[in-house]
């Protein structure tokens, strides 16, 4: 079996556009939303705030009754805005990070 660590290599580096990332879970908040974060990547689409500290985070299907969480002005949408302390991990490549959702999942 081979194990890869090339998401630990870049561990100083701040996110950019088009990178992928996994939103921390917390325990408090509802708990679909928490489920949909933890099954879910989302690609970093645009930096916001003059330093850049902001992210708009897009999410492939997303459901109807989790766009409502995503509703910051009466729209529906199928991305959030994350302070970078909310990313769990974050890569270049999408196929990194499902081998995170992967091992979580059956705890290897």
């Amino acid at each position: 079996m081979i194990t890869e660590f090339k998401i630990f290599e870049n561990i100083n580096i701040l996110p950019k556009v088009g990178d992928y990332v996994l939103i921390k879970i917390y325990d408090r908040g509802d708990s679909r939303l928490q489920n949909f974060y933890s099954d879910n990547i989302g690609q970093i689409m645009l930096t916001t705030g003059s330093d850049g500290i902001y992210y708009d985070v897009k999410f492939e299907n997303v459901p109807n009754d989790i766009k409502k969480f995503f509703d910051d002005d009466g729209h529906s949408y199928d991305f959030k805005t994350f302070p970078i302390g909310r990313f769990e991990y974050w890569s270049e490549s999408k196929e990194e990070l499902e081998i995170m959702i992967k091992s979580k999942k059956y705890n290897v």
